[in-house]
């Protein structure tokens, strides 16, 4: 059975997208206007926390060990609707679930045409072999994983400015600029948008004090050779 996926509709524009379950309760970019969206996670409501040793249950935000063994290491998260063993990801017939009600509710012409088909191949013949069988379009969806992040540029990193305020301010405060600015492009390949954000961030703040420290080092030494050069002319 193929793994089910996770409908929803972009907060921003209505698209309809979809994600793995491993995407449940993070963020991930609409694909078309670009929003960030949440995406659901299915059944957590119905998520407990079980003790391995005596059974005892607790919701997901227990905090510490069993209040009844003592034990702090061997807790496992089930389904209280499914009574499933899962792992981090959300139970995958909650998933299901949600992704048939969503089919259900979004497109109840589907339904209505399967039922006809149904209906009109009890009268026929049996049907032609999936070789000679015409092709049945279906409506387009545009999938939405945590790896599928924005290209590479939606995110400033700062990387040209960075090594600017090396090569012209002189400064070491422009290396961890650097460092930052070659951290966004990657993270927005793994699927960290936050991380990449906040590297950008990082990446332009250095930048500004290395200028800045440029700046004032600049005009000091100008300042500072006005100076002599006065002094020089008056015979000081």
């Amino acid at each position: 059975m193929s793994e089910p996926k996770i409908y929803f509709d972009c907060s921003s524009c209505g698209r309809e997208v979809w994600a793995p379950p491993r995407g449940a309760g993070r963020n991930a970019p609409c694909p078309k206007c670009g929003t960030s969206c949440e995406i659901p996670f299915p059944g957590k409501n119905q998520l407990r926390l079980r003790c391995g040793t005596d059974g005892t249950e607790y919701g997901l935000d227990h905090v510490g060990p069993c209040e009844v063994c003592d034990e702090a290491d061997d807790f496992q998260r089930f389904c209280l609707r499914h009574q499933t063993t899962i792992d981090a990801e959300p139970c995958l017939e909650c998933v299901r679930a949600a992704e048939q009600d969503f089919q259900k509710r979004k497109h109840p012409e589907k339904r209505k045409a399967r039922k006809k088909t149904t209906r009109r191949n009890k009268q026929v013949p049996p049907a032609l072999p999936a070789a000679e069988r015409p092709a049945t379009p279906r409506l387009p969806t545009t999938p939405v994983t945590p790896s599928e992040t924005p290209r590479e540029g939606t995110v400033e990193n700062y990387l040209v400015q960075s090594i600017l305020c090396l090569l012209f301010c002189g400064t070491i405060f422009a290396i961890p600029a650097i460092v930052y600015a070659a951290q966004v492009n990657p993270k927005l390949r793994s699927g960290d948008y936050e991380g990449a954000v906040q590297a950008s961030k990082d990446a332009k703040k250095w930048c500004v004090i290395s200028f800045c420290l440029g700046l004032v080092c600049c005009g000091g030494s100008a300042l500072f050779n006005f100076l002599a050069a006065v002094a020089e002319s008056a015979g000081l």
